[in-house]
């Protein structure tokens, strides 16, 4: 796999990125792990395995520490993959014959809904916790955008590789396995985070890619449907469900009103 660079961003993924750093092992392929603020030990664990290059950041983002480990890449292809993900060096020797095969395709995917298969499948988005990017075309489309912090940004690159005339695919038999929400601890704060940013990057990605129009129409029905959800968790004794949908109005309001997704007391990490 001397062809290949591995990309993962942590942010106090102690629990889970000890299991992905040990699958990963291989002598040809370098790990770059970009730790974004972790108050845990995880840089600590990752310093533990060889072929390791672990850099400190802020917490700036998913995708802006995503960038940072794209920067460090010289290889012809790159892995970005979260903390959570299962993955083995067989599955991604086989990703990479897939694109050495197919020039056409900028982003690989691999199986993650337990369903084994054959074949490719063409689609138009790819889920952000594990992307094969070709770097020639991330060279010519460029990276995540770096407005966002949280959400939406893998959707974003996603809709502008395929406007560059990229291909995306899945490779069915290549098998993954992601338990999504893993990779950061769960809790309170963590809930209203995610909430806010999702809304807000949810609005800046209608802003960005549809007509005025539409993003106004949609952007309405984003706040509808989290005030409703919001209401009915109320009802039913939720504040769990309260909560969510409140930052996911705040998160709105806050887009319409022109805040930026990385200006202080707005929602970070830290």
């Amino acid at each position: 796999m001397e062809n290949l660079a591995i990309v993962t961003v942590t942010y106090n993924s102690s629990a889970v990125i000890g299991r992905l750093l040990a699958a990963l092992q291989t002598p040809e392929a370098e790990v770059i792990l970009v730790d974004n603020g972790s108050t845990d030990n995880t840089r600590e664990i990752a310093a533990g395995f060889a072929n390791m290059r672990v850099i400190a950041c802020d917490n700036i983002g998913y995708g802006r520490a995503a960038n940072v480990g794209f920067a460090q890449v010289k290889t012809p292809y790159v892995l970005l993959l979260n903390p959570d993900v299962e993955i083995s060096a067989a599955t991604i020797g086989q990703m990479l014959a897939c694109m050495e095969q197919n020039p056409a395709i900028g982003i690989l995917g691999a199986n993650m809904t337990g369903n084994p298969a054959a074949g490719l499948v063409d689609v138009e988005w790819i889920v952000g916790a594990l992307m094969l990017i070709r770097r020639e075309a991330l060279a010519k489309v460029g990276m995540f955008d770096e407005n966002i912090f949280l959400f939406y940004e893998e959707t974003d690159l996603c809709r502008r590789f395929v406007q560059a005339g990229w291909r995306l695919a899945i490779l069915q038999s290549a098998m993954a396995g992601h338990e999504a929400g893993t990779s950061t601890p769960a809790s309170l704060k963590v809930i209203k985070i995610k909430a806010w940013h999702s809304a807000w990057s949810k609005c800046y990605y209608y802003r960005k890619h549809f007509s005025y129009l539409t993003y106004c129409r949609k952007t309405a029905i984003k706040a509808i449907h989290a005030i409703r959800r919001l209401i009915r968790g109320a009802y039913r004794r939720r504040p769990d469900q309260v909560v969510k949908n409140f930052y996911e109005i705040l998160g709105v309001l806050a887009y319409i009103s022109g805040m930026g997704a990385f200006r202080k007391n707005v929602g970070r990490l830290t």
